[in-house]
Formats: structure tokens, sequence, C-alpha cells
């Protein structure tokens, strides 16, 4: 029971978070805006896979935002008045977010920097980078790809769609395979598990490597329904997939947590910002209570995790 509990008080949240919103504003059940909530969640979503997967690890990715900005500032400039097709545009993104992970992996392992430190440094290059390419807002987005992922198949988004196929994979791959476990391992017991012949360093390597990529994936949907480009526009995110991954359960300090929970986590924020919104609430204060509600999970899972020391001694 105790390994679920993070799981299901996350869930508990969310179906506090829904009733309290349909009660407050009835347009939240409504088939427009459910549609809606699908949209805000699968950018936010695709980007806390990448960051799940470092944090388990017992790392941590403060690039994620920036490799958003960058990707959908790099796309407006390469598809603008049809200068690059769009499939080259899209690889070309997605390499340039999985060389930031790389980079953040090899920084981590070679150079032993501090998760922290290193992906701090390269959020202020990818945030740099961005706002070289776009100063402005400004360029164009291929409608055709605006058209694809935001085409509805009734009230969900195809890009929804590829967010669900991207999770059952992520999932299967760490609940069914050696890299999954290695993950765990490396995140519950680095030492040990170096000691048992696992290659952590790799394993890092690769953990960041897949969180650049996942942040480029999500940089494209974030582009495509913006239609133009914007250099700021991942700022928020960085906190947000934190967030996501830490009321879904996954521990800070790596080695526990399943992404199972994450999904009630991505509707829980998505949920609590669209109440807000709907009430007309200043968008300050969403800001406030993610910050408010990371410190809250914080503080009760390390109150529990006290708890549970002192029971055993």
């Amino acid at each position: 029971m105790r390994r679920h509990e993070t799981v299901l008080i996350a869930y508990a949240v969310l179906l506090a978070a829904v009733v309290a919103g349909s009660v407050a504003t009835p347009i939240l059940l409504s088939g427009p805006n459910m549609g809606n909530l699908l949209e805000q969640t699968t950018a936010l979503g695709i980007a806390a896979i990448g960051q799940t997967l470092v944090i388990l690890t017992a790392g941590i990715d403060l690039s994620v935002g920036s490799v958003i900005s960058l990707t959908v500032a790099l796309l407006s400039v390469l598809m603008e008045g049809g200068r690059m097709a769009i499939l080259p545009s899209l690889l070309m993104a997605m390499a340039v977010g999985a060389l930031i992970g790389a980079i953040n992996g090899i920084g981590i392992t070679k150079f032993k920097i501090p998760p922290f430190v290193m992906t701090l440094g390269m959020m202020s290059v990818a945030a740099g980078a961005a706002l070289k390419i776009r100063p402005l807002p400004g360029g164009e987005i291929a409608y055709q790809l605006s058209d694809f992922l935001n085409y509805r198949i009734g009230i969900i988004p195809v890009a929804t769609m590829i967010f669900a196929l991207l999770l059952a994979v992520c999932y299967f791959m760490l609940t069914r395979t050696k890299f999954g476990r290695n993950i765990y391992a490396t995140g519950g017991n680095e030492r040990t598990s170096a000691l048992s012949g696992i290659r952590t360093d790799r394993v890092k390597l690769a953990v960041y490597t897949l969180s650049g990529l996942a942040a480029s994936l999500a940089g494209i949907y974030v582009a495509s329904r913006m239609g133009t480009g914007d250099a700021t526009v991942g700022k928020y995110f960085t906190l947000d997939t934190v967030t996501v991954a830490v009321l879904g359960g996954i521990n800070l300090f790596g080695g526990r947590g399943s992404l199972i929970g994450i999904i009630a986590s991505l509707f829980v924020l998505t949920t609590l910002n669209n109440i807000l919104n709907l009430t007309g609430v200043d968008s300050f204060y969403q800001y406030v209570l993610k910050g408010l509600i990371l410190l809250l999970v914080v503080s009760f899972y390390a109150l529990r995790g006290r708890r549970g020391n002192a029971a055993s001694l």
C-alpha cells in the first residue's frame, strides 16, 4: 500500500480539483474546454517525461524551459517563408535539443559538475541562443504542422495521442527493460550500482539526452499551437515539469516513483490553471500557486520520510 500511496494522493488531489472546479465554473467539464485542457497538458506532459527520467537518477534539468524556447525560435526561422521543408526543420530542432541534453550529461558525468550548476549554465546558453535567433516575437510556423498536431478526433488532439504513446513507451522502458531498472538503481544508490557493474555514467548521459529531446518535442508542439516564434515562451516550463514530477510521486532524491502518478499531477496543474483562467483570476496567482504546491509536496514527503526513518529505529 505504501508503495502506491503517493500515486493515490495525486489522484485524490486531482479528484478534489475537478469537483471544486466544476462547482466554481460549470464550463470546466464541457467538451470544448476538456479539449483545451488536453492541449495545455500535452506540451507540459512531454517535457515532464524527460524531467522525470532525470530526477529518477537523482538529478535535475533546469534547461528544459530554455530548450523549449530555443526550439520554438529555431522553427520560426527555419520554416519562415518555406526556407526549409517541415521534416528537416523538425529533425534539426530535435537534434539541437538532444545535443543540449547530451552536453548536460557529459558535463555531469565526465567533468563531475553538479546537475544543478551544469543545467543552470545550459539554461542560460539555450536562452541566449533563442534570443539571438528570435530577438522579437515573429516568424512563421508551417500551417501544415499546426493543422496536423492540433487536429482533433472528437475532443482529443493528435498531439495528445502522440504524448500518450510516448508515455506508454517510457512506462514500458522503466518497468520492463534493463535500462529502466538501471535508472532506478542509479538514482537509488549510484555507488552501489557502479560496484555491481551498472555503467551509471552512461545511464545519466542517456537520460539527460532524452530530457533534451523531450523538451524539443514539447517545443515543437508549442510552436504548432502558437504559429509564430517567441524566445521566451518556455520560461515557466522548468518549474512546471519539476512540480509535475514531485506531485506525481517522483522522489527528488532519485530511485523511487512511477510515471503513472504524473498523469494525475499534470491534470492537477492544468485544471487549476484552467479554473483560475475561467474565473478571471490574475495569472500572477497561478505561479504563486505552483510554487506553493511544490513546497508543500516536498515538505510532506520529507516529513513522511523522517517519520518512516524514526519508526524503523
